[in-house]
């Protein structure tokens, strides 16, 4: 089996979701901004708990996947995969395309076939944007679309995420695994880049504060106690009160 899982390549139980077909799925009403009710797979909707153990690595449309995009985009139904990907369907530039295949040969979806000229092309009926053949083709000859935002897939992962865990427990365990010395450079860069910005911004919002006058007791005079009275810290220009 090349994509996926079953009982033999996990050596467990594996149960499909959404059905073999994909059409057993529930919608979770949430009232998001871009998914009003995501449609999650019928197992998942159906469970009591849900517990992850997920892979963190780089992803080519949402920058870094772990837990958010496994239980957002793993979670779906293949209906709600094609609402998480309406947006950011690739194309095919057929001037760069050298006709080797590796698309269609890795497309879990079979999407993808030769035309009459024998260059790729997609079949939109049955590609759910997940970007496989754009992560594959050494000649950018598969592309993401112009309408393709990172951002708003972003959002709709974060939405169907808050529709899997909706009224669940939840607990979730990522790990790092064969990460290139380039990979942990750029994670160290943005993490750097992370703590100047916070710094920054820190330092903008203590600028912004007006400073509030602090009160100190005068010297005692010869007149005794009764003569103290509050004076602000600030006109005492260094001086030491005591009592």
């Amino acid at each position: 089996m090349e994509n996926g899982f079953n009982p033999i390549s996990a050596q467990c139980q594996v149960i499909i979701a959404d059905g073999l077909k994909g059409t057993e799925y529930r919608e979770i009403e949430i009232g998001g901004e871009y998914c009003q009710a995501p449609k999650i797979g019928a197992a998942i909707a159906d469970a009591d708990i849900i517990v992850t153990m997920n892979h963190f690595k780089g992803h080519e449309q949402a920058g870094f996947g772990g837990a958010l995009k496994n239980l957002g985009m793993g979670c779906a139904s293949v209906g709600g995969k094609l609402e998480l990907h309406s947006a950011s369907q690739p194309v095919i530039d057929s001037q760069n395309c050298k006709k080797c295949g590796i698309c269609i040969k890795h497309c879990a979806h079979e999407a993808i076939h030769f035309d009459a000229q024998h260059i790729a092309e997609i079949d939109y009926s049955r590609c759910v944007g997940c970007g496989q053949c754009v992560a594959l083709c050494q000649y950018d000859a598969a592309v993401m679309g112009e309408s393709d935002t990172s951002e708003r897939l972003n959002y709709k992962i974060a939405e169907y995420t808050q529709a899997v865990l909706k009224d669940k427990p939840h607990f979730h365990i990522s790990f790092i695994m064969n990460v290139s010395l380039n990979v942990i450079a750029g994670i160290t860069m943005m993490l750097l880049l992370f703590r100047i910005w916070e710094f920054w911004l820190r330092s903008i919002r203590l600028r912004s504060i007006k400073p509030v006058p602090t009160w100190s007791l005068q010297p005692l005079s010869s007149e005794g106690i009764n003569s103290r009275k509050l004076i602000p810290m600030n006109t005492c220009k260094g001086r030491i009160n005591s009592i």
